[in-house]
């Protein structure tokens, strides 16, 4: 059991990696897209969205700071930290595992092991109490519909300049 949450919890890692050697093995705009898209959604789309979860007022917290009396959360980092809506381990899986579904379905093998991941970081994120089960649904849905319609426009602008 131990090992599966191990697994979630460095998932987007993995995914990350498996990406990236893809990029290096067959050098193309379309995996490149990818690897963008992932890493702009680790740094940029993911902490922005719980931002504006948070400040329309959806519940945002994670589980794990439910029950816990409020902490000086003055630092932007302090506050970030306990928004959880939605879960960035769930897109980053969902974001590759849309990518290879709609524009590489001849990797079916890779399709069912990304597949696999991503319900073992649900399962793990929602087991450890970092997430909500709605926060990691929300997490699998947001990153579906990135992986399904960014990477087509990063490979137009990509393939435009």
């Amino acid at each position: 059991m131990n090992i599966i949450l191990q697994l979630g919890q460095y998932a987007p890692l993995i995914v990350i990696i498996i990406a990236t050697l893809k990029q290096y093995h067959i050098p193309s705009s379309e995996h490149l897209s990818i690897l963008a898209l992932l890493l702009m959604d680790i740094l940029i789309i993911n902490p922005v969205f719980k931002i504006i979860m948070g400040a329309i007022g959806i519940d945002n917290q994670r589980p794990m700071y439910m029950n816990q009396k409020p902490i000086n959360t003055s630092t932007l980092f302090s506050k970030f930290e306990r928004l959880g809506m939605p879960s960035g381990h769930m897109e980053v899986c969902s974001i590759y595992l849309s990518y290879l579904y709609h524009y590489a379905r001849n990797e079916k093998l890779l399709v069912w092991l990304i597949f696999g991941l991503t319900i073992i970081t649900g399962y793990q994120r929602v087991a450890t109490k970092k997430h909500s089960v709605s926060q990691v649904i929300m997490g699998f849905i947001t990153g579906w519909l990135l992986g399904k319609y960014l990477p087509q426009m990063i490979i137009d602008k990509i393939e435009n300049n």
